[in-house]
């Protein structure tokens, strides 16, 4: 599967999406999720348009599990 974070500057409704207002402690959810899932998680497609947010969260994904981002994915770095 592929988990999509849709951020509130697409549409303020979404602010809090996953469970937290603060970025880093929403990312810890989703990270726990694709731990939980195991070889389920194909990836996440995130759009919070902030780059820094992005390779933070891609900087800690586990092996093998992708960012999708804009129209390209890539593999942890």
């Amino acid at each position: 599967m592929i988990l999509h974070w849709l951020g509130e500057a697409f549409d303020p409704a979404l602010r809090g999406y996953w469970g937290s207002d603060d970025f880093e402690t929403a990312a810890g959810t989703v990270l726990e999720l694709i731990e939980r899932a195991g070889d389920r998680v194909d990836g996440v497609k995130l759009s919070v348009l902030d780059a820094g947010r992005e390779r933070w969260l891609r900087r800690r994904l586990p092996p093998g599990v992708r960012m999708y981002t804009g129209t390209t994915s890539t593999t942890p770095t």
